[in-house]
Formats: C-alpha cells, sequence, structure tokens
C-alpha cells in the first residue's frame, strides 16, 4: 500500500512539476531582461562608414511586435500590396512608399519570431512560428492570422525551434519541430511523418526543392555540426567540418531571387582579437564561395543576412541581434568581401531586406514596430571611396 502510495505521490509532483516549470519559464520571458550589455554594444552608434548612408524611418506602426521577416513581392502582391512585414503580434502589408494596406492579428499569443509560408502550390500563405524555445507550442495561422493547427502542449512546449518548406517538390510545405534529440517532420495538416534523432538540436533550417532537386533539412546540434538530410530524414553530408556551429541561417546570393546558399558563423575565437568573427557564405551543396569579417560579430549570435546593390556593385549585409541584450549589429560588405559600414542599432533587430524604390536601392532593417531605411549617399560613388 505504502509503495502505491509513493508512486501515486511521484506521478502527482511530475505532473505538477511540468506545468510549473512553464510558468516559470513563461514568467522568466516576460521579465526585463537583466542582461549585462557588453560596453562594446553600450553606445549605440555608426562604428564604420560614417557618412556613407542617409538613414530614415521607412514604416512606423503598431501591432508588429518583434519583426523577424519582410517579404517583396508574395505574398503581399494577393493583397494589394508590395511588401509584407511580420512580427510577433501580427502582419502588415505595405507598399513602397511605406503606406499600410492591411493589417493582421493573431488569434494566439506567442514570444517567437515568425516565418511567412507558402501552404500550396497556387500561393495561398500562412505563418509559422520558429524559435520556441520551450516558451509556448508551434503554431500555424492561415493568412488571417487564424490558427490552424498546434503542435506540442500550451502548458509544456518541449520544441527548441521550427522551420516550414516543401522538401519532397510536390507543391506542399513540410513542418519540421526540434525537440531536445528528435527532428519530426509533420504534413500540412499537422501529422506526424516521420522522426529523426541526434544530440541536441540548436537550430534549425530547410533548404526547399529547387530546379528539380529535392530540398533539404539542416541542424546544428550538441557538437557544433552542420548535418543535412534528405526529405525522407537520411543524413547525407556534413558542412564545415572540424568548426562548431549553433546558429545559421539561409540566405539569397548574388543576384538570385530565392535563398539557395547557407550563412554561417565560425565560432573559433581569435585569441588576438576576441570579438571578431568570421562568416562564411556556402552554396547548395557545402561548399564555400564568400567569407567575410565582423570586428564586433562575436558578440551577437542571431543572424540574418540579404544581398543588396547600390550603384550597381553587389554588396552583402549582415545583421545579428540578441534579445536580452536589446542590440543589433549591422553589417555592410563590399563586393570584395570588405566592410565598409557597420552600426550599433539600440534594439532587437531580427529581418532584413532590400527593395527597388524608384532608381534608388533600399536596404530595410525590420525591428520593433518600426523598419529603417538605409539608402547610399549621392555622392558616394565607389568602395574605395567609402573606406576611407
Amino acid at each position: 500500500m505504502n509503495r502505491k502510495l509513493l508512486i501515486a505521490l511521484s506521478v502527482g509532483l511530475l505532473l505538477l512539476t511540468v506545468p510549473i516549470a512553464y510558468f516559470v519559464r513563461l514568467i522568466i520571458r516576460s521579465m526585463p531582461p537583466r542582461y549585462e550589455v557588453p560596453a562594446e554594444l553600450r553606445k549605440p552608434r555608426v562604428v564604420t562608414g560614417n557618412n556613407l548612408f542617409g538613414k530614415s524611418v521607412f514604416y512606423r506602426g503598431t501591432g508588429i511586435g518583434e519583426i523577424s521577416q519582410i517579404l517583396i513581392g508574395w505574398p503581399a502582391d494577393r493583397e494589394g500590396a508590395e511588401l509584407v512585414v511580420a512580427g510577433n503580434r501580427g502582419a502588415q502589408f505595405l507598399d513602397l512608399d511605406g503606406h499600410l494596406r492591411k493589417a493582421i492579428r493573431f488569434s494566439e499569443s506567442f514570444f517567437s519570431p515568425l516565418q511567412i509560408v507558402r501552404l500550396d502550390a497556387s500561393g495561398d500563405f500562412g505563418f509559422f512560428t520558429r524559435d520556441e524555445s520551450w516558451s509556448g507550442p508551434v503554431l500555424l495561422f492561415d493568412n488571417q492570422g487564424q490558427e490552424i493547427w498546434s503542435y506540442g502542449s500550451h502548458i509544456f512546449s518541449g520544441a527548441d525551434d521550427s522551420v516550414a518548406g516543401d522538401i519532397n517538390g510536390d507543391g506542399k510545405p513540410e513542418f519540421v519541430v526540434a525537440a531536445r534529440s528528435k527532428i519530426h517532420v509533420i504534413s500540412r495538416d499537422g501529422q506526424e511523418l516521420w522522426t529523426s534523432y541526434d544530440s541536441i538540436v540548436w537550430h534549425l533550417e530547410l533548404l526547399p526543392a529547387f530546379d528539380n532537386e529535392q530540398g533539404e533539412i539542416l541542424h546544428s546540434n550538441a557538437g557544433g555540426e552542420l548535418i543535412v538530410q534528405d526529405p525522407n530524414g537520411h543524413e547525407v553530408a556534413r558542412y564545415l567540418p572540424g568548426g562548431y556551429v549553433g546558429e545559421f541561417a539561409i540566405t539569397r546570393w548574388g543576384a538570385e531571387t530565392r535563398p539557395t546558399h547557407i550563412l554561417a558563423p565560425n565560432k573559433t575565437i581569435n585569441k588576438a582579437d576576441p570579438l571578431r568573427r568570421e562568416f562564411f557564405i556556402l552554396d547548395w551543396h557545402g561548399k564555400i564561395i564568400s567569407h567575410f569579417e565582423s570586428p564586433l560579430g562575436a558578440l551577437l549570435p542571431k543572424l540574418n543576412g540579404t544581398p543588396v546593390s547600390f550603384k550597381g556593385e553587389n554588396s552583402y549585409s549582415l545583421l545579428l541581434s540578441y534579445s536580452p541584450a536589446n542590440r543589433s549589429l549591422l553589417s555592410l560588405f563590399d563586393g570584395k568581401s570588405k566592410l565598409v559600414y557597420e552600426e550599433i542599432l539600440d534594439a532587437n533587430c531580427g529581418a532584413v531586406a532590400s527593395i527597388l524604390h524608384g532608381s534608388n536601392e533600399l536596404l530595410l532593417v525590420g525591428c520593433e514596430d518600426k523598419i529603417w531605411a538605409y539608402a547610399l549617399l549621392p555622392d558616394i560613388k565607389d568602395s574605395s571611396k567609402r573606406a576611407e
């Protein structure tokens, strides 16, 4: 009898621990961060390239939250707009002058970044949460912000990261969720298709099917390895062997219109300059095709990037951020991978995009309920003058 009572008490304590752990985590996430901002980041400023860009507010609104994606063209064209901005409170559709065309709010609250996802071959779209970090379930919303399905409990999610895209080329998205040592692949209807295993998964990305090639799932694990899986969960490659990869991103490169390249940091510490970080651009097959360095890049882990063209010259913009620090770092490299501009922003900025506005290229940086626009000043002619 005593044994049964002890078992019952143990089970009861375990059941209580789960919701308590969730609410403790929820409270911690909602509290003001107690993060000691490194001295190098305390003062927002232009570090390199003063008088290179004109900076202005492209859009300021409410109801978006922390912006995590800016897309040009699709799916904004389905709503009579030119671009869509998505954050953790809602999505808003704008024209190229930053005027609001339509706004939607999500039916569920969440803290996570967001991905705009194509739901079928016709171009219907939805919104999918990412980087849940156990703060709640993985959520899929339709194009009006209404929940389609959720994966994981609202009490105790266990999800670390998630990503969506068409892996097998059938025009329908798959949804990939990392939960501790498991990677689950889920159908458009919310049904599990298969599961693979690894050590703790830090980050997930997906290269969608492209040019008659099937897509791939990429993840980094506790060993800092970048693992590539095919649409059936079989390992096909390991990129950057001998290094350590935690956060990484999928990016466009050059003139391509859809992202098929990988942006990954080299986390090896430079003993002579520990704040400096090197970043690699890898092609579809894992070959390093470019690399560049940021003097402060080791301070902020979250990364995003996009190619941008100023006065016909190819450049690459790198955006680093870290929410607890409430700081972001915008770095711009010229066509020879030379750093020409770097700025510390006093905000958590998670999205970067480039648009053609009239005859000028604008670089857009999305922060919280605000988008900054950067335009090259007219008296700057070439990269040799920019670096002076």
